[in-house]
């Protein structure tokens, strides 16, 4: 009766869009469920060496009697890049890559000392939840030791927020940028916004036009 009851896996299912996960080692983990006996298989070890996974965001594993196993993965999905080797993810996650990373050369690059990586992860979220009501991308986002923050536009300038007030200035920035026409923009080298009323307009190519701003 328990040979009948408690069988050996007999076949595994898998699921989930995967572009990134190494398709070997999971299938290696996979394989090795098949032939051990249904209601001996460990569910929670599984799930967590399929999460130690490069790429793996989650993974859902489900027993259906008398012996099959459906296994369906989550993949990452970056939004931007910290240092020079790993990704952040959409929920804040940093994990490392292997192999070619050129495709993620455009995700922005996040940069600053690691001990104020969540600060710097949280903040990109703000600015980019600005920066899409305004169809701006950014292409670098830097916090210094100092926790100074500046912010690189895809396509457009340097932007110096500073080390305070950085939601107060970022909203004068989004004022300001509707203001500026296709024209100026592509003369502005930097905007910088330490100021308590006004912004600083610098190095541009040719003239500075009246943008009503502190230089």
């Amino acid at each position: 009766m328990n040979d009948f009851v408690n069988q050996p896996v007999s076949s595994v299912a898998l699921g989930g869009e995967m572009k990134h996960i190494d398709h070997e080692k999971l299938q290696g983990l996979l394989s090795a469920l098949v032939s051990q006996r249904f209601f001996e298989l460990n569910i929670d070890l599984l799930s967590e060496n399929i999460r130690q996974i490069p790429w793996v965001s989650d993974v859902h594993i489900r027993k259906q009697w008398p012996d099959q196993i459906k296994v369906v993965v989550s993949e990452r999905i970056p939004v931007a890049r910290w240092g020079s080797n790993a990704l952040i993810d959409n929920t804040g996650v940093t994990f490392s890559t292997d192999g070619d990373r050129s495709e993620f050369l455009v995700l922005p690059l996040l940069s600053g000392p690691e001990q104020l990586k969540e600060k710097l992860i949280e903040k990109h979220k703000k600015v980019v939840s600005v920066f899409e009501t305004l169809n701006i991308v950014v292409e670098k986002m830097d916090l210094s030791n100092t926790e100074s923050w500046s912010l690189t536009i895809k396509d457009g300038p340097t932007v110096i927020i500073g080390k305070n007030n950085f939601d107060t200035r970022l909203v004068r920035f989004s004022v300001l940028w509707k203001t500026i026409s296709a024209e100026q923009l592509k003369k502005i080298a930097t905007m910088d916004f330490r100021y308590s009323n006004g912004v600083a307009v610098s190095e541009w190519k040719n003239q500075i036009d009246n943008l009503g701003v502190q230089r």
